[in-house]
């Protein structure tokens, strides 16, 4: 299985969710925007509105969404299916037009270099599989 990734530095104004990075859990909750959901010991954040859409938190903070392969189109726009296969360049290619890449094969060396939105594309065999976005500090 081959996997690449892909890095963009990202506008939170392209989020079009009701969850903003950096946003304190503890509100949303209360607001109902996010669910806790409890399952094999573990718990999850998701969005009500959108299920397939996970969130991360540190210290009450929103600190990453996850964008599960079947919400991918909250971000690109358009299913990231319907991108031609391989689609690792055609996706990378559409990014670019609205946001600025970051050179990097992993997570690791990103964080060393970079502070800030970050929008962070896993493929495997050239589909997306995973979309991210996550602030770095």
């Amino acid at each position: 299985m081959k996997v690449e990734r892909r890095f963009f530095e990202w506008d939170e104004s392209y989020n079009s969710t009701e969850v903003k990075l950096g946003d304190r859990i503890d509100q949303l909750i209360e607001k109902g925007i996010i669910l806790k959901e409890e399952k094999d010991d573990e718990i999850r954040l998701i969005l009500k509105s959108e299920k397939n859409i996970w969130i991360g938190e540190i210290e009450n903070k929103v600190k990453f969404l996850y964008f599960t392969r079947n919400s991918g189109a909250f971000l690109l726009g358009k299913d990231p299916f319907s991108f031609p296969y391989p689609a690792t360049e055609p996706i990378t290619e559409h990014l670019r037009k609205n946001f600025k890449q970051i050179s990097g094969n992993f997570l690791d060396e990103v964080k060393r270099d970079y502070t800030g939105d970050l929008l962070y594309v896993i493929f495997r065999d050239c589909n997306p599989m995973n979309i991210f976005l996550m602030r770095i500090e």
